[in-house]
């Protein structure tokens, strides 16, 4: 039935009635092989026949030589039409010097009915008549290909022989001529309707061989099209490398095989380090260069019995079969490791390229592939957080961390709901004036599930999984609206500042929302200062320093904290428009002990007020410190020496405690 319904919608894609024409023209030179001879030989055997007769002889000959040439180049153009592959746009010309071959045989037969009629030699003139007729009555298989010539042959050929017995008047030729052309119509007839069945079966052969070539060639496309799916279903179409779906079908097999064995695998979670920095800052298009070049690289560090495949993004995964020694694992992704690092040239920038590794062995911890790819990217988030470049082998341990941490991130992405984030404020001291000049915001989360969480355990957790960007929104609110209020009870120079992570640059149009965060609060940009860390000065550049110049222009002061501590340069102190610096606790600690810790926070501290920049030290924890720090004029303070960090209501108290007539400035930081 599909069959039959696919034959009935298909339709001849070429023009059949050219292929017929052509095909008969075909059968016209190949039906008449042959009967050139044949007709030679007729030929040649009537006039030898007719030479006793009264006929002149000139006549036979001339009749004779006639015949033999046109017999001749009848055969010589057969015979040209055979050796050439012949176009089917030419067959209209091939067919009409066959018609005209065929119409000048014809005149020579229609001629010897007339002039090779021997007058009152009956018996001559029934053997005449017989081959005449013969000659019509063989010729129709040999012309039935085209019914105009045979209409043409039979015709010229006969009727003038008929025309003359009937001319006689005698009874007897007179019979004959009647026979004779009852005998011709019936040939015309049979040749109708021969002529009729081979058009007819030439019609349904090219019609039924070019649905058939069209059933091919819909079958060919379909399997083109087939082996297409699988294999977008089964390779990626960037590296050309196996994906997820395939890996996970080759790992089952591979667990099997091993079990059957009793052999070990191991898989490899491969992912490259910091390459969203490549993407955002060259382009998606040197992106995925850099994966297809990895992909390559990959590779080459296998065997062709173990299989490397692209999961997503800028994650590989190798499956290796065999394995005989966990040392020669270590050896494979040593030698991953240090085939990525190489340089890399891409459009005449040369990168260096870094992965971290996660590797995971066939064990009762990882009895199927689901583990197995679950305990490989424990394995490869334990190698990253421990500093990336490296690998590390799974244990069970690390998925009991990894457990703990997940249950952490769903209990911070509640936290806010829940209303279990808080601030707490540390005061900023102006030690030559002896003023408090604000106070830096900390943040807390007192978790049901777990309690009161270190900022140090649940911030980096909100910086990857991107929890801080509505957290850090929330904290801007709250510190804001916290501002507005501490303004109006201790004055209107009263200043708060909050800090901004790296990840909350990648929000698009940051300056928009902390300006729509201003205006609800109602906190004046003049009373909010920004910390940065200098994470934001490394990552996206110039897109970073586009909102950064945005904030500033807005009236907003801004704040590189932790200084020192990264790998900004001090080119960055001159090209942000940074107004304050704060000098991390791990210069200040060591200030009055340390001549090289002294020396370095006394170069920056001059540095700082050379570009005109405040500098505020953190950490400051005892009284050398402090004085320290007095005699190298930095006035503004932090540390558990004056205050320790305070709740609301705490921080209310001291304020007011030690309120001057001019209300210092405050700063809040998220950490």
């Amino acid at each position: 039935m599909a069959i039959a319904t696919m034959a009935e919608t298909l339709v001849p894609s070429r023009d059949v009635g050219s292929l017929v024409k052509a095909e008969l023209t075909n059968l016209l030179y190949h039906n008449t092989r042959g009967t050139h001879l044949a007709g030679v030989i007729v030929v040649v055997l009537l006039v030898a026949l007719s030479w006793r007769t009264p006929i002149n002889h000139l006549i036979l000959m001339a009749w004779l030589a006639l015949m033999l040439a046109v017999e001749i180049g009848r055969g010589l153009l057969n015979r040209r039409f055979r050796q050439r592959n012949i176009e089917t746009i030419n067959a209209h010309l091939w067919e009409r010097r066959f018609l005209t071959g065929n119409l000048l045989a014809a005149g020579g037969w229609g001629l010897a009915g007339l002039i090779l009629f021997p007058s009152g030699d009956v018996a001559h003139q029934m053997f005449l008549v017989t081959v005449i007729m013969s000659a019509c009555a063989l010729a129709m298989p040999a012309l039935a290909p085209t019914l105009r010539g045979y209409t043409i042959f039979s015709c010229v050929a006969a009727l003038p022989l008929i025309a003359r017995l009937a001319m006689t008047l005698n009874a007897v030729q007179l019979a004959a001529a009647i026979l004779a052309s009852v005998m011709l119509a019936l040939l015309l007839r049979m040749a109708i309707g021969m002529h009729k069945r081979l058009v007819e079966q030439l019609n349904t052969r090219f019609a039924f061989a070019d649905i058939a070539d069209e059933l091919r060639t819909e079958m060919a496309d379909r399997k083109r099209a087939e082996e297409q799916l699988v294999q977008l279903a089964n390779y990626d179409s960037l590296t050309g490398l196996p994906n997820r779906t395939l890996f996970e079908q080759k790992l089952s097999n591979a667990i099997t095989r091993a079990r059957r064995g009793d052999a070990q695998l191991a898989v490899l979670f491969v992912d490259l380090d910091r390459f969203k920095h490549i993407n955002d800052s060259l382009g998606h298009q040197t992106g995925d260069q850099v994966l297809k070049r990895v992909a390559q690289r990959l590779k080459r560090c296998i065997k062709d019995r173990d299989t490397v495949a692209r999961l997503s993004g800028d994650e590989f995964i190798v499956l290796v079969e065999h394995v005989d020694k966990r040392k020669d694992v270590s050896h494979l992704a040593e030698r991953i490791l240090r085939t990525l690092a190489k340089p890399m040239l891409l459009s005449e920038t040369e990168l260096r390229v870094t992965g971290s590794v996660g590797i995971t062995l066939l064990a009762a911890d990882s009895p199927d592939a689901k583990s197995l790819l679950a305990n490989a990217d424990t394995a490869l988030y334990r190698a990253k957080h421990r500093g990336r470049n490296s690998y590390q082998f799974f244990t069970p341990d690390m998925h009991e961390a990894a457990l703990r941490r997940l249950k952490r991130e769903v209990e911070l992405r509640k936290a806010l709901t829940r209303g279990e984030l808080v601030l707490h404020y540390q005061p900023l001291f102006d030690v030559l004036k002896g003023e408090i000049m604000g106070l830096e915001a900390l943040l807390r989360w007192h978790s049901q599930e777990f309690g009161l969480v270190a900022p140090a355990e649940f911030i980096p957790l909100a910086e990857e999984t991107g929890l801080i960007i509505p957290i850090g929104e929330w904290v801007l609110r709250e510190a804001c609206k916290q501002a507005v209020h501490w303004r109006s009870i201790y004055g209107t120079e009263f200043h708060m500042a909050v800090n901004l992570s790296a990840r909350q640059f990648t929000v698009p149009d940051l300056a928009s929302i902390v300006g729509r965060i201003l205006g609800e609060s109602g906190l004046p940009p003049q009373a909010l200062i920004l910390e940065i860390t200098e994470s934001v000065t490394l990552a996206n550049e110039e897109s970073n320093l586009h909102e950064l110049a945005k904030l500033r222009g807005m009236g907003i002061s801004l704040a590189l904290d932790d200084f020192g501590t990264g790998n900004s340069s001090l080119a960055y102190l001159k090209r942000f428009p940074i107004n304050v610096l704060k000098l991390d606790r791990s210069f200040v600690r060591d200030v009055a002990l340390n001549h090289e810790d002294a020396a370095v926070a006394r170069a920056t501290i001059k540095l700082a007020n050379a570009l005109g920049h405040r500098v505020v030290a953190e950490g400051v924890e005892n009284a050398a410190q402090l004085e320290w720090l007095q005699m190298e004029s930095c006035a503004l303070i932090q540390g558990f020496l004056l205050s320790e960090p305070l709740d609301v209501h705490a921080c209310e108290k001291l304020m007011t405690s030690r309120v001057r007539a001019n209300n210092p400035p405050v700063s809040v930081k998220v950490n």
